[in-house]
């Protein structure tokens, strides 16, 4: 619904969406509603605020190892899968009589080993607009997210994905999340004769907080009951600050300054330099403060070469090229190691098994980019041809395994460095074009290679553990391999 009087207009909108999944015991239900208001203010401001608020409730099955999905690709041919409960909701054997001793039925782990969450947002965005003489122009965009989280994940007592002397697992969860985040520019334009110039410098800013509680047992007394009460006391785990009556935070805050000069010759040579600073908080102090440039230039051949201007053949003719850099961070925590709660002998305090580095650094992206457009024969045929080539330094690896040797499982460092180039082309044909009916034709092509440049020498393979599904293989990297391979344990063999 639209409603606007001279300077104001306010919008309203809403949806409801109901779904049901093929995979049996899936649902997801969300509600969205928004206002929005535009008003200006005078001869030279603009408002623009809006308020959204969602609401959303997901009810699904527990997926990846031990899920449904991998139960059914292994489940026997020979045995009806809808066969899977006995009269009492107990699971029914195909093998064993012991329930912990063969692979769930995929349908019985469908609708016994769940989870579900509900969620309440509320998203309020405000834009400002400020246009104080005709080469000045201030922006200025204010956002604020809040969301509330509560939620719970269940393994069933009869379940073979958790041991028979568990019996069964219960995951209550609690997460509180507050966002904000503001980006203002200030741009100034000019032309002088042929030449046209904009300077833009600007600010941004990101603060994001995320509180959370949780409990996990064991010792289940009802499999029908989804609550923490459900578990025997003795088995319950709580997050680290839990214990002391908190909630375990997540703060992420970084601030940036950044500017862009453009400048254009006749709309002919078009040149374009920007400069990013900034600093996060998720790095170490020593290394906090970074900044990364960019730059553009193009050409308009048709119209810069005198003998293109009216061919019949080449109706436009560009050609381009950009390097540009920039930065990827780590997550928050990962440069110091903390220490856990201790539930077995002896309690109080240790490291955990992940190896935080308080050495990292900004993880590097350079690339650049070569490339030209061409429109042929009034328009009917067009030429987009691309190279590109990006190479990652410092990468920034996390949760990777190294040596058991250093105390820990999971190890944070920059490690690798790789390289991405590809070529791509996109071929435009438009067969028909008339006054009433024109039919378009897109096709693209595109071949990429990479490689891994380079792997600390204690670090002769880095693999992702949670592909590690079957067998020896799992995605991983080696030195002067893809970064798409996938690697395994090998065999030792003699040369017969």
């Amino acid at each position: 619904a639209e409603y606007g009087k001279k300077n104001v207009s306010w919008r309203f909108s809403g949806s409801y969406f109901d779904q049901d999944g093929v995979v049996p015991n899936n649902k997801y239900q969300r509600t969205n509603l928004r206002i929005s208001n535009t008003t200006k203010i005078g001869k030279y401001v603009e408002i623009s605020p809006a308020v959204s608020y969602v609401r959303s409730t997901h009810l699904r099955p527990r997926r990846s190892t031990g899920g449904y999905l991998l139960n059914l690709m292994v489940w026997p041919t020979s045995n009806d899968v809808r066969n899977y409960q006995n009269d009492d909701g107990s699971k029914v054997g195909v093998f064993a009589a012991d329930p912990q001793g063969e692979t769930d039925n995929p349908l019985w782990n469908a609708y016994n080993n769940e989870s579900w969450d509900e969620t309440d947002r509320f998203l309020y965005t405000l834009g400002v607009n400020i246009k104080p003489t005709k080469w000045l122009s201030v922006n200025g965009r204010f956002g604020y997210d809040t969301y509330t989280t509560t939620g719970w994940s269940f393994y069933h007592p009869q379940s073979f994905v958790v041991a028979a002397n568990l019996r069964g697992e219960q995951d209550n969860y609690w997460r509180d999340y507050k966002g904000y985040n503001h980006t203002i520019t200030a741009t100034a334009t000019h032309k002088y004769k042929k030449f046209n110039g904009r300077l833009m410098a600007g600010t941004m800013w990101q603060d994001y907080r995320t509180e959370m509680f949780a409990v996990v047992g064991n010792q289940l007394f009802d499999a029908k009951r989804r609550d923490s009460a459900n578990t025997a006391p003795n088995t319950r785990r709580f997050l680290n600050r839990n214990l002391l009556g908190l909630n375990n935070e997540r703060v992420s805050r970084q601030l940036a300054f950044f500017t862009e000069a453009s400048i254009n010759y006749d709309e002919k040579i078009y040149f374009t330099y920007s400069h990013r600073f900034e600093q996060s908080s998720t790095l170490p102090s020593k290394s906090r403060a970074f900044n990364y440039p960019g730059m553009s230039l193009s050409f308009i051949m048709s119209d810069i070469l005198p003998f293109m201007k009216n061919s019949k053949a080449i109706n436009f003719w560009k050609l381009r090229g950009s390097l540009a850099s920039t930065a990827r961070l780590n997550s928050p925590y990962s440069n110091q190691s903390v220490f856990n709660n201790v539930l077995s002998s002896g309690l109080g305090f240790a490291y955990g098994f992940t190896n935080n580095n308080p050495d990292l650094v900004p993880e590097l992206q350079d690339t650049y980019e070569v490339g030209t457009e061409m429109r042929l024969f009034n328009d009917k045929f067009t030429i987009d041809l691309t190279y590109y080539n990006t190479k990652c330094d410092r990468q920034i690896m996390e949760n990777f395994r190294s040596s058991y040797g250093t105390g820990f499982v999971l190890n944070t460092l920059n490690t690798a460095t790789t390289r991405n180039e590809g070529v791509e082309i996109v071929l435009g044909v438009t067969p028909v074009k008339n006054k009433n009916f024109s039919w378009n034709m897109l096709f693209n092509a595109n071949r990429m290679w990479n490689e891994v440049l380079f792997l600390p020498g204690n670090v002769p393979e880095f693999y992702i553990s949670d592909t590690w599904l079957f067998g020896n293989a799992r995605g991983g990297l080696v030195a002067g391999g893809p970064t798409t391979g996938i690697t395994a344990i090998g065999y030792g063999r003699n040369i017969n």
